[in-house]
């Protein structure tokens, strides 16, 4: 003879979930697990048809909405989903996503010869001077192949104007983008 009891009962709105920032989710929590909603609030540096980047105060969020709204780089959202505890990049699956304005995106970080390795960048507005060792395509998109001192890397354009066919390597660009850390 099996029994369920329901310790606590589903939020009717889930956008009542417990509010967390970024860094928050970094920390350990004995509450915390991997089948509660959290929600975050920021607002999105990157979008496409999969993912989106939230941005809040420096720290960078990777989400993976559940259904693809009409939300676009520059709106200020509040996400609720399951964070992903396996992970280095913090990450929110299944969220579901309500704008709440829009604003001017972030400055971006100026990355030092230090910050190439650094975790808490991942979903973040960055700019990096650097060398243009070539270019390729992929899937349609311009991916620029660089190099800024020792660090080797790949800035992908969502759209590329026609003039950056001309670049040469050798070129010395600055980029401001949001960084994706390596394998992630």
């Amino acid at each position: 003879n099996a029994s369920v009891n329901v310790d606590a009962p589903a939020p009717t709105n889930a956008f009542d979930a417990v509010l967390k920032t970024p860094r928050d989710l970094l920390l350990f929590d004995s509450q915390a697990t991997a089948f509660r909603r959290v929600k975050v609030r920021g607002q999105i540096v990157y979008a496409d048809e999969t993912k989106l980047f939230l941005e809040t105060d420096g720290a960078g969020l990777r989400i993976l909405p559940s259904e693809k709204d009409d939300i676009r780089v520059g709106d200020v959202v509040e996400a609720v989903g399951y964070p992903d505890i396996s992970r280095t990049a913090l990450l929110l699956r299944d969220a579901i996503i309500r704008k709440t304005g829009a604003a001017a995106l972030p400055a971006p970080k100026i990355l030092t010869k230090t910050d190439w390795t650094q975790d808490y960048l991942d979903a973040t507005r960055v700019r990096v001077d650097g060398r243009l060792l070539g270019w390729h395509l992929e899937q349609g998109a311009m991916v620029l192949e660089m190099q800024s001192g020792q660090y080797l890397y790949l800035a992908r354009l969502s759209h590329a104007a026609a003039t950056l066919y001309s670049l040469r390597a050798g070129s010395q660009l600055e980029l401001t983008g949001v960084y994706s850390g390596r394998g992630r």
